[in-house]
C-alpha cells in the first residue's frame, strides 16, 4: 500500500528507516485486512453446494497427493486443469482431506490468489498500489455474488499465471537492450507530490533472456492446465506483439516485439509438448476436448447466445436487476455495479482504438481487451453457450474490468495532471467541473466505491457449514447404514463420497438400458475394481437409464430396498462389480486370469456405452447363480450417524493458516 512522503529523521537523514518501517505496518495492515477478507471469501463459497464435477476434482487431487502424480488410470473431461485449477485443490485436500470443506478451500484459495496477482497490474507510471485503488477494485470484483461464485469455480486457477506474465511483459518493455528497468517505486522519498515517479527511482538489471524465458513458462502453465487461456493469453499476446512489429518505427522496439510473438508461439508448442507427454507417461486419457466438437452457431443462435452472454455478464456483476421493483433501494446499488459493464466495454475499445492510433502501447491493457473480447467471441460464435454453465469460461470478466477501468483512469489522471485539466469523466456534466478537480476526484472515486461495496455487503450473510443438499443427506444415510461402496447416476457419485469424507465410495455408471458399464469420464478405471452391493436409484429419475426398473432388470431383485426422501437404495447380498457390462479387462489383468493390455480409449468417445458389449464371463457368472461376495458393511458405522467433522463454529478455524500463507505471498 502506498505510504505518505517521510521527511526521515536525526539519525536517518534519508528517510529510509521510516519507510521501512512504514511498510512493514502496511504489510501487517494488509495482511490482517486479507484474512478477514479470506473468511468472507470463504463463507461465500461455502454457500455453493459442491457437485459432482467439482467433488471428482477433489478425488483426484486426493489421487494426485497418494503418489499418482501423472494420473494414471485417469479419464478426465477434456481439460485436465493440471498447472491450474487442480494446484488448489490439491492444496485444499491436504489440508482438509477428502470432504467438502476442502473443495470451499479450494475454491477460496483459487479466487484469492487470482485477486493477489490482479493486484500486481494495478500499478501503473502514474500512482502505485493504493488504498483508493483497493476500494475500486473491491467495489467492482471483490465481493462477488453468489452468481459470481459459482461461476468462478473453474477456469479462473490460469489467471494467476496470465497476470504474472503481463508483469514480465511490462519488465521485457522497460528494460529492452538496456539491461535495466526502471521499477515503480511511488509513494516514497521519490513521489513528486502528485503521486507520480519522478523518475529518480532505484534502477535494476533484469535479464532479458531470463526474462523471456519467464514469460515462455507463465504462459505455458496456464495453457497446460486449462485450453481456454489460448483465446485469453496466447493469441492477443501474438496479435499485440505482430501489430507493434510493423507499426514501431524503431529498429530495436521491432526486435524485441518480434521475440514477445515467437514467446508467446514458443509458449503454446511448450505446454501442447509436455500434455503430449504427461498422457503419454502417466497413460491418462484426457477425452475429447470442448474445442474438438465445437461447432459455430446459427445467425438465430448468435442473436440467442449474445443475450445470455450479457445476462451471465450482468448477473456476475452483481447487477441482475431484471425483475426487481424499479422503487427498491436494492436497485439503486445494482444499477452502479451495472454500470461497470458499459465503462468496461467503453475502456476496451478506447484502448485498442489508442492501440490502432499509435498512442497507447500498454501491454496490459491491450492484452486483457483482445483477450475478452476474443473470449466473449468464442462463446457468442459457437455453441459453448448452450450449455447451462457457459459462465465458468470468462467467470473473471469482473477481475479484467477492474484492472482496466482502474488503469484507464490513472492514465486520465495523469494526462489531466499536467495540462492542468479537471478530473476525468466531469467536463460535460453541468458544475462538476470546477468541483470535482484532480485532487478532488480520488475522494469522489472512494465515496462511489464504498457505496458499491455496500450493496455488495447488504445480501451477505456469514456462514462456514458447507451447504446441505439432497448428496449431503444420502451420504449422512448411507454411513448410518453401514453400506460403504456402490454405484450411482454421475450427478449423485462423486458428489455422495465426498460429502462422506470417503467413508462410502459411491462410484458413477453409465446406464444402457439393460446393464451397466464404467462411466468413462471424470473417474478413475481402479474405483470399478472395488467390491460393490449398493445401486441408488432417484425416486424420479431425470434419465430413464437410472431407474428403479433399469437398476433390477441389471442386477436383479435385491436383498433390501432402502428408501431416503428423493433415492432408493437397493443392496444386494453379492458384489455387483463383477457384473458391470466393460470391455475394459484391468480388474482381470491384475488378478492374473488375463494377460491383456489394458483398453483405455473407447471406440467412440462421444458414446462411451457403444463399445460394451456382453461379457461372456460376467453371463456364465449370472447363469451359475453368482457367487456371493462377502458382505460389504461397516458394522461400527452402522448407527454412527453424520460423519464426525471438526468444530468450526467459530468459523475462523478453517485452515487459516493455509489463509495466512497465502495471504504473506501476496506481501512478499
Amino acid at each position: 500500500m502506498d505510504l505518505p512522503n517521510l521527511s526521515g529523521s536525526a539519525d536517518d537523514p534519508s528517510g529510509k528507516s521510516s519507510v521501512s518501517r512504514n511498510k512493514l505496518i502496511g504489510a501487517i495492515v494488509f495482511a490482517v485486512w486479507f484474512i478477514i477478507y479470506g473468511v468472507y471469501i470463504y463463507s461465500g463459497f461455502a454457500k455453493i453446494a459442491i457437485d459432482s464435477d467439482f467433488a471428482c476434482m477433489v478425488l483426484e487431487a486426493s489421487d494426485f497427493l497418494s503418489g499418482n502424480v501423472f494420473l494414471s488410470g485417469w479419464y478426465q473431461t477434456g481439460i485436465s486443469f493440471l498447472t491450474t485449477d487442480l494446484i488448489y485443490f490439491v492444496l485444499g485436500v491436504l489440508v482438509e482431506g477428502v470432504s467438502l470443506e476442502a473443495y470451499i478451500l479450494a475454491c477460496t484459495l483459487m479466487f484469492l490468489v487470482m485477486t493477489l496477482g490482479a493486484r500486481l497490474l494495478l500499478r501503473t507510471s502514474y500512482s502505485g498500489y493504493s488504498v483508493q485503488k483497493e476500494l475500486m477494485f473491491l467495489a467492482i470484483a471483490g465481493f462477488p455474488c453468489v452468481f459470481s461464485l459459482t461461476a468462478l469455480r473453474s477456469h479462473a486457477g490460469g489467471m494467476l499465471w496470465i497476470f504474472l506474465s503481463l508483469v514480465v511483459l511490462l519488465y521485457i518493455e522497460k528494460t529492452g537492450f538496456s539491461g535495466r528497468a526502471d521499477s515503480e517505486r511511488t509513494g516514497s522519498n521519490e513521489s513528486d507530490g502528485n503521486g507520480r515517479n519522478n523518475g529518480n527511482g532505484r534502477r535494476m538489471k533484469i535479464s532479458l533472456p531470463l526474462l523471456y524465458a519467464a514469460y515462455i513458462l507463465l504462459l505455458a502453465l496456464a495453457c497446460i492446465g486449462d485450453s481456454t487461456y489460448f483465446i485469453v493469453g496466447v493469441v492477443p499476446a501474438f496479435v499485440y506483439a505482430v501489430y507493434r512489429v510493423f507499426t514501431e518505427t524503431d529498429d530495436k522496439k521491432r526486435f524485441l516485439n518480434g521475440a514477445t510473438a515467437a514467446a508467446a508461439i514458443s509458449a503454446a508448442v511448450l505446454s501442447i509438448v509436455f500434455s503430449k507427454l504427461y498422457y503419454m507417461i502417466g497413460g491418462a486419457v484426457k477425452n475429447g476436448s470442448k474445442e474438438s466438437t465445437m461447432v459455430f452457431e446459427s445467425f438465430e443462435g448468435i442473436k440467442d447466445n449474445v443475450f445470455t452472454y450479457l445476462t451471465y455478464l450482468f448477473n456476475m456483476n452483481d447487477a441482475g436487476f431484471m425483475g426487481l421493483n424499479v422503487a427498491s433501494p436494492e436497485t439503486l446499488f445494482l444499477f452502479l455495479h451495472a454500470a461497470v459493464i458499459p465503462a468496461g466495454f467503453f475502456v476496451i475499445i478506447l484502448c485498442l482504438r489508442d492501440m490502432l492510433k499509435g498512442t497507447e502501447k500498454d501491454p496490459v491493457s491491450i492484452c486483457l481487451s483482445l483477450g475478452f473480447l476474443m473470449i466473449s467471441a468464442a462463446v457468442i460464435l459457437t455453441d459453448i453457450m448452450g450449455e447451462s454453465k457457459a459462465g465458468r469460461y470468462f467467470s473473471f470478466a469482473p477481475v479484467i474490468f477492474a484492472i482496466l477501468i482502474i488503469r484507464y483512469a490513472d492514465r486520465l489522471l495523469a494526462e489531466a495532471s499536467e495540462k492542468e485539466e479537471p478530473a476525468p469523466f466531469t467536463k460535460t456534466v453541468s458544475g462538476a467541473v470546477s468541483f470535482l478537480t484532480v485532487k478532488r476526484y480520488p475522494a469522489a472515486i472512494v465515496v462511489l466505491s464504498v457505496l458499491m461495496i455496500a450493496g455488495s455487503l447488504l445480501p451477505f450473510s456469514v456462514s462456514f457449514e458447507p451447504a446441505e443438499t439432497q448428496q449431503t443427506q444420502l451420504a449422512d444415510f448411507l454411513v448410518s447404514q453401514g453400506l460403504v461402496s456402490g454405484y450411482a447416476q454421475h450427478w449423485d457419485a462423486s458428489a455422495v463420497t465426498v460429502a462422506s469424507e470417503n467413508k462410502v465410495k459411491v462410484r458413477a455408471v453409465r446406464g444402457t438400458g439393460s446393464s451397466y458399464t464404467i462411466y468413462r469420464w471424470f473417474c478413475n478405471e481402479d474405483w470399478y475394481d472395488e467390491p460393490a452391493n449398493f445401486f441408488v436409484a432417484r425416486k424420479v429419475p431425470f434419465l430413464e437409464n437410472y431407474s428403479a426398473e433399469k437398476v433390477v432388470k441389471a442386477f436383479g431383485e435385491p436383498q433390501q430396498i432402502l428408501e431416503n426422501d428423493k433415492y432408493y437404495i437397493y443392496v444386494y447380498d453379492r458384489d455387483i462389480s463383477k457384473e458391470l457390462k466393460w470391455k475394459n479387462d484391468h480388474k482381470n489383468r491384475q488378478s492374473g486370469s488375463l494377460k491383456t493390455k489394458t483398453i483405455r480409449k473407447p471406440k467412440n468417445k462421444n458414446n462411451p456405452e457403444d463399445e460394451n458389449k456382453n461379457n461372456p464371463e460376467d453371463e456364465k457368472q449370472k447363469q451359475s447363480g453368482r457367487r456371493k461376495a462377502e458382505t460389504i458393511r461397516n458394522p461400527d458405522n452402522k448407527k454412527a450417524g453424520r460423519p464426525v467433522r471438526q468444530d468450526r463454529s467459530a468459523g475462523f478455524l478453517f485452515s487459516g493458516r493455509v489463509l495466512i500463507v497465502a495471504s504473506l505471498s501476496g506481501l512478499l
